[in-house]
């Protein structure tokens, strides 16, 4: 029988961090098409081209600065296209380097698509392509913008936005400096929104990857500097996914701070910036390793972290998994593992939602299997929780308010019921049947420190919380250049 190990060594916080390992960076855009200035123009002069083929077809191309490039496709004529695409690329050149080396590539097929791109500042890239392939294309829109117009300032910005499918929009907004953004959809009803804010100037940057393919998914990220290095990747394939990662650190004093988040949705697979929690849990929980894959729906996941230095990751596969994860302090650690792909599992109807709010707390959660739930609930600092479930109609509550907790649970089988509250400085450790046959077993543990007063102990799960609606982008209409010519 695989047994618990309690250890305090293994249980110590702060052992390994996960945030030392980040999430992968999203790829850099591939440059715009390498245009030559056609003579008289000399060397240094801005470039555009555009070409367009099929119906109703608009562009509008604006460039001031230097070294500035833009390239512009649209249509093919085979098809219908509503095509209507705006570049601007601008700089104030005599007050310095912004405006140099900007960037732009736009290619539209299908209907109905839109497009913007302003770029204002420095080292700009951008690339958009929307419904590529034209014979399912449809209802596409894409809006990209990196710097503050106001500032003129925008650095070593990319942004790379690729659609092609069905209903499909994506927003980036960047401003200065060092971001980078990556949005991939292809498929149904995609919606992808993406916003960067590292200010002021020389702030540390940020890192953010959406790549969906499936049914309905939305993908958002948001992050917001002042020396936050956050870093954002969200991963769907599927039905009906959603996913919401938020992130900000404004504290001018720590600008080191590196906030890591991580949704894979429908995806086995881990991540190595949560190794050392997972280990964690496989060798003094239980090991939840190997199984089989199921269909990936209707899938959702949020994770918001606020303070410097926190890691949140959550992989679900399976049916119905909802996962959310709040971390409020610094230096805060939480991992979601969801149907964890055990073959004698079937179905699994997960929820977990973990929320931390002081510093230097750690969370697990595994859970495969079916009808499980697990809620996990840290308010001081220095806790531990971890959890592993495996089976059926298995429940874990585990609430630590005070400061210097540990807790560690363990199911298998069949109808386990765990609740353990502790208010300070205490230490528990429950397992039930693991590997052993079912059985119907409830454990209630809760323990008090000098502070506790016996409240009151809710033994009840929040409910599921709503998706948060969508930001549809607004669209546009160029206006002629010579109307009435």
């Amino acid at each position: 029988m695989k047994k618990v190990i309690f250890c305090a060594v293994a249980l110590m916080i702060g052992a390994v961090g996960l945030a030392q390992t980040t999430p992968d960076s999203p790829s850099a855009p591939a440059n715009a098409k390498n245009l030559t200035p056609l003579a008289p123009a000399p060397a240094t002069a801005n470039m555009s081209k555009s070409i367009q083929n099929g119906n109703e077809n608009k562009v509008a191309v604006k460039q001031i600065g230097t070294s500035q490039g833009a390239y512009t496709d649209q249509g093919n004529g085979t098809g219908t296209g509503g095509n209507q695409a705006r570049i601007l690329q601008t700089g104030n050149v005599s007050g310095g380097l912004s405006g140099e080396s900007n960037m732009a590539e736009l290619n539209q097929r299908g209907t109905e698509n839109q497009s913007t791109q302003y770029q204002f500042g420095d080292f700009n890239e951008s690339l958009v392509n929307q419904g590529m392939t034209n014979t399912g294309s449809a209802h596409n829109k894409a809006q990209v913008q990196q710097g503050a117009s106001g500032a003129q300032q925008g650095e070593n910005n990319k942004a790379q936005v690729d659609q092609d499918g069905n209903d499909n929009q994506a927003r980036t907004q960047q401003r200065f400096d060092n971001n980078e953004a990556l949005t991939d959809q292809s498929g149904n009803g995609n919606y992808a929104d993406i916003g960067q804010n590292a200010t002021p100037n020389q702030s540390d940057g940020h890192a953010a990857e959406v790549r969906q393919t499936g049914d309905e998914n939305d993908a958002w990220v948001r992050q917001t500097g002042v020396g936050g290095r956050n870093e954002a990747v969200s991963r769907q394939d599927g039905e009906s996914n959603y996913s919401w990662q938020n992130q900000y650190s404004t504290d001018p004093i720590d600008q080191n701070g590196s906030n890591n988040a991580a949704v894979f949705q429908g995806t086995n697979g881990g991540n190595a910036m949560t190794v050392a929690i997972d280990t964690d849990m496989k060798t003094n929980v239980d090991d939840y390793s190997g199984g089989l894959n199921n269909t990936s729906v209707r899938n959702a996941a949020f994770q918001d972290q606020y303070g410097d230095d926190n890691t949140a990751a959550a992989f679900q596969r399976g049916e119905d998994n909802y996962s959310e994860q709040n971390q409020l302090g610094d230096y805060n650690e939480a991992l979601t593992i969801q149907s964890f792909y055990d073959p004698s599992s079937g179905t699994g109807d997960n929820y977990a939602k973990q929320s931390q709010d002081g510093d230097f707390n750690q969370a697990g959660i595994g859970q495969g299997g079916y009808g499980n739930r697990a809620l996990q609930s840290q308010i001081g600092n220095g806790n531990k929780a971890l959890s592993v479930q495996q089976g059926h109609d298995n429940d874990v509550n585990t609430h630590q308010l005070g400061n210097m907790n540990s807790a560690t649970t363990a199911q298998r089988a069949q109808d386990n019921d765990i609740l353990v509250v502790q208010y300070d400085g205490q230490s528990a450790v429950v397992e039930q049947n693991l590997t052993s046959g079912g059985g119907n077993n409830t454990a209630n543990i809760y323990q008090s420190g000098p502070d506790g007063g016996g409240g009151a102990i809710d033994c009840g799960f929040d409910p599921r919380l709503p998706q948060t609606p969508r930001n549809p982008i607004d669209c546009f209409e160029i206006p002629d250049v010579c109307s009435g010519c």
